[in-house]
């Protein structure tokens, strides 16, 4: 049996010590069933006390690990079903770390305590120890200011970001190398033990100190030990294709529903310039940008540079050319040109959204009549970091060595700088665009596209070379990283929005200067950038940003869901930044030109017999009332088609195979536990056994001392029982 976490001591004497020293220090315990809710005040109130209890329950934190499962292995974190259990150990620095762990005794079982910024390379090795039952990751917001630890890298994704997807089959550049916790990436470890991440002050103070400090520092093999035991099962094992047979299965046999796992999946989103009438059939400009992003922990991918900065850019596109629509629809109609503005979901696993979106197109199941061929041009913006306004377009060489494609790219390129020139001649910022030919394709959605047509022209624009320069994409820790302000992102932002704007104004024009040079006088809205900066980024939570609030209006879900942009599972799943970019959308693109139009009925019924736009009944903030927005906005589903083909191999890695498992309550708890020790409990047994025998000894004493007042009673007592009363 282990020597540390083997034995639950008795109730009285492990709460004695530790009801007693936590008294000492004024922290009140009360009861089992506590859910620390008055978390930021420090307070663990919550009603009867604890002094006779055996757990002390905390909340553990709002993010905890979870599993993930695709076609060929699972990842990510999960428990034992009962959980599982150690003693509490904490380290300071990476050294104390290592060393401890790797001085373990073979039976030994703990739960690793440390602060989440000592995670890297060697000290991720040692905690797939089996000896380490358990990891807290303890993060404590004040020390995130600390510059130093903002330029640690924290990446969750791989050096190669979607790797097995990539365009030439193999990864010729490690993108992710400066950020990357490890090369395979975190996310992508199976952990096969549970990992909580613990905000509260209050609860780190309790494993730091009252349970560590206090029980086990000074001897690991004490002789009453501070325990916790970590809960997170996760139902689903194996692989997908095991997990989604299995479910089939239970299906089949059972009345009830029982869930293991689901595949991820949401929406996409297309709004059009002009709407598509009828006949028309323009050559198309698709404008791109990611929704999501993706963390190891739960309601933690707020991705911040991972997608939301991008998204911000091109809603300053699209509101540019709403503000001057006609123009625009004008000059499109006359050159048979078509911009479709393109927000894909699940980008970050697999290109779930892009791929689906291709596949959609092939098979004539796209709710727009295009082909691939239709397609002239694609321009996706990524990585917005707050860095300098100079940017970097990656081209395809194979796709840009496509007769008449350089001509094409140039024309994009050459509209894009004039913009930008145009811009720094009115507030003398520098801004710059470096073409980028010699270097592969960077992870993006335009790789779907290629994949399904090999000589579509474009480039992905962002703020880096051969390597990111932002260390912490697709990450918990993607978030919060303007704190200091967003005078330069705002800056950044803006510029990438007018060069995208010029390509726009170039690709719409077909070349014409003259027209080109009419659009670039058309400034990005400097002041919608703002309030969209503060909005996405500032606030805690979404739903505490006044003209989000507004926007929203109508949405009963909106404001019980976190700030969040990792993709939902399954088809009835809300996915937050998704619903946000619906609305957003909608308010810039759409117009509030339906009359006679008085509520949601009337509005929806309009859509009945309308195949051009589309009608949305929403909240407009200007007018302060709701409106029959006329929109040309599209969704489709972002799932994978992995999961559509009939007899699709699973293990080809053609498509993401990626599903979620569902889990049970996560639950945290400290206890105290006994150490074995021969000596003492020969002691105990012995004490027992004399005071045994010397109890013994004084019941015969007494009773030979009073015996001839015992005898006649028990006589007294004899008679009664043989003569019983009549009664």
């Amino acid at each position: 049996m282990s020597s540390l976490g083997s034995l639950r001591c008795n109730p009285f004497i492990s709460w004695f010590f530790f009801f007693i020293y936590l008294e000492g220090f004024g922290v009140e315990l009360t009861s089992g069933e506590c859910d620390c809710k008055k978390i930021h005040s420090g307070e663990i109130s919550c009603g009867e006390r604890l002094s006779d209890q055996i757990y002390l329950n905390l909340i553990g934190g709002r993010y905890s690990c979870f599993r993930l499962l695709n076609g060929t292995h699972e990842i990510g974190c999960g428990s034992a079903e009962e959980g599982n259990e150690g003693v509490v150990v904490y380290a300071d620095n990476a050294d104390e770390l290592i060393n401890l762990i790797t001085g373990l005794d073979f039976a030994d079982r703990i739960i690793m305590a440390f602060d989440i910024f000592l995670l890297n390379e060697r000290i991720i090795r040692v905690l797939k120890d089996n000896r380490v039952h358990g990891v807290l990751l303890l993060r404590n917001d004040s020390t995130i200011i600390d510059q130093k630890r903002l330029n640690i890298g924290f990446s969750e994704d791989a050096f190669c970001p979607n790797e097995q997807f990539d365009l030439s089959g193999e990864c010729k550049n490690w993108w992710n190398e400066r950020g990357a916790l490890v090369p395979a990436g975190f996310r992508f470890i199976n952990w096969k033990k549970p990992i909580f991440v613990i905000e509260n002050l209050t609860e780190i103070d309790i494993i730091r100190n009252f349970c560590y400090e206090a029980f086990n520092k000074k001897n690991l093999k004490g002789a009453v030990l501070c325990s916790a035991r970590m809960k997170h099962f996760m139902r689903a094992a194996g692989n997908a294709e095991i997990c989604l047979q299995r479910q089939k299965l239970f299906y089949g046999f059972s009345d009830s529903s029982i869930s293991l796992c689901d595949p991820l999946g949401d929406k996409n989103l297309f709004a059009t310039v002009p709407a598509f009438m009828k006949k028309f059939r323009p050559k198309i400009l698709i404008l791109s940008a990611r929704m999501d992003s993706f963390s190891s922990f739960t309601e933690a991918a707020v991705g911040e540079v991972s997608a939301l900065t991008s998204l911000i850019s091109l809603l300053a596109v699209a509101k540019t050319i709403a503000n001057h629509s006609s123009d625009f629809e004008a000059v499109a109609q006359r050159n048979g040109r078509a911009v479709i503005f393109s927000f894909f979901h699940g980008e970050s696993l697999g290109y779930i959204g892009s791929s689906a979106t291709v596949n959609d197109i092939i098979k004539g199941e796209f709710p727009l009549d295009i082909r691939l061929t239709d397609i002239d041009s694609f321009i996706e913006v990524q990585q917005l970091d707050g860095s300098e306004p100079t940017f970097n377009a990656h081209i395809d060489f194979k796709a840009y060595d496509t007769p008449g494609n350089k001509q094409k790219v140039q024309i994009l390129l050459d509209a894009a700088w004039s913009s930008l020139k145009q811009r720094e001649s009115r507030n003398g910022r520098g801004s710059k665009i470096t073409v980028q030919r010699k270097t592969p394709l960077p992870p993006s959605s335009y790789q779907s596209f290629l994949k399904g047509k090999r000589d579509i022209a474009g480039f992905v624009l962002r703020p880096f070379g051969q390597q990111y320069i932002y260390n912490r994409i697709n990450s918990l820790e993607d978030q919060n990283a303007f704190k200091n302000g967003t005078a330069k992102l705002r800056n950044q932002v803006i510029a990438a929005a007018s060069a995208v704007m010029g390509a726009v104004a170039g690709f719409l024009a077909g070349g014409n200067e003259t027209e080109t040079d009419l659009f670039n006088q058309y400034d990005i809205d400097e002041l919608y950038v703002s309030v969209l900066l503060d909005c996405f980024l500032k606030y805690p939570d979404w739903h505490t940003c006044d003209f989000f609030k507004s926007i929203t209006k109508g949405d009963s879900q909106f404001e019980h869901h976190s700030k969040e942009t990792y993709i939902s599972v399954g088809r009835n799943n809300y996915s937050l930044i998704r619903v946000l970019m619906t609305m957003l959308i909608v308010n810039v693109l759409g117009s509030k030109n339906a009359v006679n139009v008085s509520d949601r009925g009337q509005c929806e019924d309009l859509n009945k017999h309308n195949k051009i736009y589309h009608y949305t009944w929403q909240y407009d903030p200007e007018d302060e009332k709701f409106t029959c927005y006329r929109n040309s906005l599209y969704t489709t589903a972002a799932e994978s088609p992995a999961f559509k083909l009939d007899g699709y191999d699973m293990h080809s890695g053609v498509y993401s195979t990626w599903v979620e498992s569902v889990w049970t309550t996560k639950q945290l708890e400290l206890f105290l536990t006994v150490h074995p020790c021969l000596t003492r409990d020969i002691t105990v047994f012995l004490s027992g056994f004399i005071f045994f025998i010397i109890s013994l000894i004084i019941m015969e004493l007494i009773y030979l001392g009073n015996k001839e007042a015992i005898e006649p009673m028990t006589s007294i007592l004899d008679s009664d029982c043989n003569h019983p009363s009549p009664l």
